[in-house]
Formats: structure tokens, C-alpha cells, sequence
């Protein structure tokens, strides 16, 4: 229902913007959600208005709301009103769509995505819609960022939470909120409302979105989900999440004898764990199964064991039963996978997506990513390393920090040989020595991929151009080496450009980052992860003799935010360039980045000074 002043509003404002429509873009004009706590049961409503200025932006009515399937869900109303403020659209219940929300590498999901259609043909006009949902297995009263719809900020955002007035909560809040509290028939009322987000979404080596949008979360003292728990610490909600799942590890007779069986003469720790790790690796297979419990409780050992497959928790449970067996004891550790991964420290609670197994030996700790076929024992990973975790152990669980990488474990080293002729055709012989990022994907692609598709793969990752493929091979010399090597083979065209009685020859560079100019930057930069590339460029030039060779000076510039450089190596019938870049791990506020924004510029201004040029004598 509406009342005759909301409308008016609605009118109003509907013919003011469809004035200036022409000269602005879509936007959300509020968002709002009211959630609601009483017997246990959590109900949250939350509503959307969006204005839509031309065909352009029409995608904009393809709403797609996700939700549980062990939540009540129902879409309150959904219309399309027009520039007059008239309602010329409604949606009834038989409009909305729903499907599973299946996802890549899923098996099975009980997680839900409504589908709705709203539409016009006359510009500019507005949607609304709203939905509800009723919870009664919850942990978080409210986890709430202030919704971007398909990269528009709303004009502005608000969010109420009431709750029973004797409730202990734990609150979370960003700075930028106006909040209010009161109380109304036995419930404080906590209110928190916010105006247009300003934020760049695409700022190379951004913070996490979590980090630059301002965020809500609200947290009972006390809950139950599945098991009795308290978010009072970090501490007691590992206690929590243990119960949860406790009698998981026990393993059927028959894999009691196949672990024995494994292991039999076998004394060293790190030898045995390597041995059940690859047993898990060649025995059971990925999947993603969510369902019960919102995919927090993990499906037993045994499950693993008859069916030979489960999700990362099923897995890791798994791993954690063998390793149990032989009598070597482990730890969940959860953690935010993602390059926009952000944990609030102050409010312990559900913020991961997933789990690894970490066994520790007295002088260091064997981390378990149980959900690859291909990746190293004990091998942290780039998803992995240098974000907050939760260590799950009896009575002292605790939030840590994950290793960081260091320069050298993201290495990526190519060495090309050049055998060109005059006109800058010839052959060219390519080693990469790959660790990191493409250590990962090229050992992933090398297990799913057939060899036609990898082939096509290396073949477009080659940075020549006029490059034709002749061979390659892609080397591991053993199962946990934590980098491989990548030969290729082929033959190229047009490397060298005749200029005058001169011949200029420009080698391969590295692809260094594109940052924004100072002027446009608009926050801090989060090197979350180190860059560090180099490349050894070898040409053999005897067929271009007689001639004299010019080269440009030696580089090296040293910075607190990393490296670059490139020196010479010649002889009589040839030139070896070698170039560098490295980026530092690190936080760098505003007030740095014209200094590293710098580092960089200069880097490139040296890149394209870059060139071997060739005089006939």
C-alpha cells in the first residue's frame, strides 16, 4: 500500500530526474532493510528503488535475488513505475522465477536465486521491488554493506535492526554512518543511515571491497546453529564450530587398514603426511555440496571414504582423519578466499569460505589445501598466504595471519633464444620458470585440460608477435616441486625494424602494472600479494655482421616499494638484456603514492628506451 504523500514523492521526483535523465546515469535511489528479532526468529525486509534513463542501461530490471532454501523467502511487490510516477507494471507471484544457484564446480547447492523481469519501454522509469526473509538458524544478526547494484552506489542506504531490549550485542560499525538508538515497546532500535558512496571499482591493487565500503555487522553474545555457541571471542567461536562438528573423523575399518597399509615402515612425520596427502589427492575428487546448516557442518570422514568425493570441509575432514589415524594431530584453519577477502577482527563470527588443514612440527607448519589434485604438500598458495585466518584448536582457538610469499616463491623468470635473420625472422627457443600465480595455473590446466586445449593455451600466452608454435613441454620434475618450467619452440617474424643504414631490434619487456595517475587515485594501495618478473632475452646477431652495436645505459632504480632494471651482456656474436621488476608487499597510503606512482612512471619511460640498434659498418 502507499499513501498519497509517497506517492506525490514519488511523482515528483520521477519528473524532476526524468528532466535532467538525458544528462545523468542510472542510479539506485535508496536501498533500505529492516530486520527484526522476536522468538528466535529473524526477519529481514529489504527494498530497492532504481531509476533506468535509457536502453543502454535496461539490463538494469534483470533482478536476480539470492537466498537459502532453509530461510522463508517471498517477494513483497515488484513494479515499474513511469516518468508520470504511475504504476504501469506489476509482477504477481507466478513472474518470479527461482532457480538453484548452482555455481562453478558445484555439485549440489541448497542456496536459491529468484528471478525477476522488470521492464519498460518508455525512458526514464523506476523500479521497486522488495522481499523478505524469515530465518530461524542464524549466527550474525546483520552482516550489511550497503548494496552496489551492478556498480551503482545508492543515493542513499538505511538500515534498522530491532531486537529484544535485554539482548548483549557485539557492533560493528564504519564511521561514516549516522546512527541513532531508541526503544519502543520492549526493543531498542538501532538505526543506521548513509548518503551516496563515492568509490573507483576498478583502482589496480585496491584495498578489499569490504575495506573501502562502509559496513554494519551486528552480533548476539549468545546463539544456536546447530550447536550452542557464544561470539564473545574468537576463542569461543572455534569451541563452537568444533562442537558443530565433532564425531566427524571416524574412519570405517577398511580405511584403517589402507592407512596402515600406507604407512607401514614409515617413521618420519613429514614423510607420512606427505604420503596420506597424496593418497587423499589421487583418491578422492572436488565437489561442492552446500547444503545443511548453511554448508558450516562438514559431511563425515566415511562419507569421503564410500563415496570418494566432497566439498573443501568434507575434504579437509578427511585429511584430518587419516591423519589422525596415524597418530599426527592437525588444525582446521578458516579462511576468505578472494582478491577482495576481508575479515572484521572486532566481531568473531562466520566470515570465511573456506578451510585448509595446517599440521605443526616444532620448527614449522605443513599447510594442506585438500581440495587440489595438483597442488604441492605443504604448500600455502597465492589464495592462501597473507590474509587473517581462524587457527581452530580446543580452548585457544585464535585469528592469525597466514604466511606471506616472498619475492622469490612468485618468481616469474622467461629466457628467450633468438636466432634471427636480417628482416628479423628466425626461430626463438622460450623457458619459463614459473612460480606463484602461474606455477598454480599451469600445474591446474595441466590435470583438467586435454593437451589440444593447453597447446591453445601456451600458444596465446606467448607475448611475440608473429609467433607460430612448433613444440612445447611443460615440466614437474616430481609431484611436490613448488614450480615448474615451461620449453617452448617456435618460430617468429618481424623482430628487427630497418630504419636508415640502422637496424632496431625492441626485446620483450615486462608487463608492468598500469597505475592510475595521483590526481585520479583515490585510495590507498594494498600489495597483497608480491610481483616479481623477470626476463633474460638472448639474441644471436651473426648473421647481421658486419656492424656496430649501441645500447642503452645500465638501469637500476631501487625504491622502499620495489625494483627495476635492466643491464647488457655482449660478445663478439651476440647481446644478452636482462630486465626486473619486483613489487613489494605492503600498505602505501595516499600521501606515498606519488612516490610509487613515480617508481612506476619511470620504469616505463625506461622500458621504452629499450632497444638494441644495429649499425652496418
Amino acid at each position: 500500500m502507499k499513501s498519497t504523500s509517497r506517492q506525490t514523492a514519488i511523482t515528483f521526483g520521477i519528473l524532476l530526474l526524468g528532466l535532467l535523465a538525458p544528462n545523468i546515469h542510472a542510479q539506485v535511489l535508496k536501498h533500505s532493510k529492516h530486520i527484526s528479532l522476536s522468538n528466535n526468529t529473524l526477519i529481514s525486509r529489504e527494498s530497492y528503488l532504481i531509476q533506468v534513463n535509457n536502453q543502454e542501461e535496461r539490463k538494469l530490471g534483470e533482478v536476480r535475488i539470492p537466498h537459502s532454501d532453509d530461510s522463508n523467502f517471498e517477494v513483497l511487490y515488484a513494479e515499474v513505475i513511469d516518468q508520470k510516477g504511475q504504476v504501469v507494471r506489476k509482477l504477481k507471484k507466478k513472474d518470479v522465477r527461482t532457480r538453484s544457484r548452482t555455481s562453478y564446480g558445484s555439485f549440489y547447492e541448497d542456496d536459491l536465486i529468484a528471478e525477476l523481469d522488470l521492464f519498460w519501454n518508455a525512458y526514464p522509469y523506476r523500479i521497486r521491488y522488495a522481499y523478505e526473509t524469515t530465518a530461524y538458524n542464524f549466527i550474525y544478526l546483520v552482516y550489511w554493506l550497503p548494496n552496489v547494484h551492478r556498480g551503482l552506489t545508492p543515493i542513499n542506504s538505511t538500515l534498522k535492526l530491532e531486537v529484544p531490549e535485554e539482548l548483549e550485542l557485539k557492533v560493528h560499525a564504519s564511521p561514516a554512518f549516522s546512527f541513532t538508538k531508541s526503544t519502543a515497546d520492549g526493543k531498542k532500535v538501532l538505526t543506521w543511515e548513509l548518503g551516496t558512496i563515492k568509490f573507483a571499482s576498478s583502482e589496480i591493487f585496491a584495498p578489499s571491497y569490504g575495506e573501502i565500503v562502509p559496513s554494519v555487522i551486528v552480533a548476539p553474545q549468545w546463539f544456536f546453529y546447530g550447536a550452542p555457541g557464544s561470539l564473545q571471542s574468537w576463542t569461543s567461536y572455534g569451541d563452537w564450530y568444533l562442537e558443530l562438528n565433532k564425531n566427524s573423523t571416524a574412519l570405517p575399518e577398511t580405511e584403517k587398514l589402507q592407512v596402515n597399509a600406507l604407512i607401514k615402515g614409515v617413521s618420519n612425520k613429514h614423510a607420512i603426511v606427505t604420503k596420506l596427502y597424496h593418497y587423499l589427492q589421487d583418491h578422492t575428487t572436488y565437489v561442492n555440496v552446500r547444503i545443511d546448516l548453511g554448508g558450516l557442518k562438514s559431511y563425515p570422514a566415511a562419507y569421503v571414504c564410500q563415496n570418494k568425493y566432497g566439498d573443501c570441509k568434507a575434504l579437509t575432514t578427511y585429511m584430518k582423519a587419516l591423519l589422525d589415524h596415524a597418530g599426527i594431530s592437525s588444525n582446521y584453519v578458516l579462511l576468505d578466499l578472494g582478491e577482495n577477502s576481508w575479515v572484521e577482527p572486532e566481531v568473531p563470527g562466520p566470515q570465511f569460505n573456506h578451510i585448509l588443514l595446517a599440521v605443526p612440527f616444532e620448527n614449522d607448519t605443513m599447510w594442506l589445501e585438500n581440495t587440489s589434485k595438483a597442488a604441492p604438500v605443504g604448500y600455502l598458495g597465492t589464495a592462501h598466504q597473507n590474509r587473517f585466518a581462524l587457527w581452530i584448536e580446543p580452548e585457544r582457538s585464535q585469528l592469525i595471519s597466514t604466511p606471506k610469499m616472498s619475492n622469490e616463491e612468485v618468481l616469474e623468470q622467461v629466457a628467450y633464444q633468438f636466432m634471427l635473420g636480417e628482416k628479423g625472422n628466425g626461430t626463438v627457443k622460450i623457458k619459463f620458470l614459473l612460480h606463484g600465480k602461474r606455477f598454480e595455473a599451469y600445474s591446474y590446466m595441466k590435470e583438467a585440460l586435454p593437451e589440444d586445449k593447453l597447446k591453445q593455451n601456451i600458444n596465446n600466452r606467448i607475448p611475440l608477435k608473429d609467433f607460430v608454435l612448433a613444440k612445447w613441454e611443460l615440466i614437474t620434475e616430481t609431484r611436490d616441486q613448488k614450480f615448474c618450467e615451461l620449453l617452448v619452440e617456435g618460430t617468429v617474424a618481424n623482430q628487427s625494424k630497418a630504419i636508415a643504414d640502422m637496424t632496431v631490434i625492441k626485446p620483450p619487456v615486462i608487463n608492468l602494472p598500469n597505475f592510475e595517475k595521483p590526481a585520479n587515485r583515490q585510495y590507498p594501495v594494498q600489495v597483497q600479494l608480491p610481483v616479481n618478473k623477470k626476463v633474460i632475452t638472448r639474441y644471436d646477431l651473426s648473421s647481421f655482421e658486419p656492424y656496430t652495436l649501441e645500447l642503452p645505459d645500465t638501469v637500476n632504480e631501487e625504491t622502499l616499494y620495489g625494483r627495476y632494471t635492466y643491464q647488457f651482456e655482449q660478445t663478439d656474436t651476440s647481446v644478452i638484456v636482462t630486465e626486473q621488476f619486483t613489487l613489494n608487499t605492503g600498505s602505501y597510503s595516499l600521501e606515498q603514492y606519488p612516490a610509487l606512482f613515480q617508481f612506476l612512471k619511470l620504469a616505463q619511460q625506461n622500458q621504452r628506451k629499450l632497444a638494441l640498434i644495429l649499425k652496418s659498418t
